[in-house]
């Protein structure tokens, strides 16, 4: 097994933490019709995004460890 690159873990984490911000920058909101208006869609892949992270970084302990 070979371990992954510091740079290559490091992107979900940065990708998770901007779609973070992004949705904490997006207000929901009702309009008059009684709609609500929000970017739910980013909550879920900021999940996806961490835990993809966090795989990666327990493959790279692992890969240590072993060595």
């Amino acid at each position: 097994m070979k371990k992954i690159n510091n740079k290559i873990v490091t992107i979900p984490f940065v990708l998770a933490i901007g779609l973070l911000i992004i949705s904490v920058l997006n207000p929901a909101y009702v309009d008059d019709a009684g709609f609500l208006h929000e970017k739910f869609f980013l909550i879920p892949m900021t999940y996806m995004f961490l835990f993809i992270g966090i795989i990666l970084v327990v493959y790279n302990v692992v890969v240590k460890v072993k060595k």
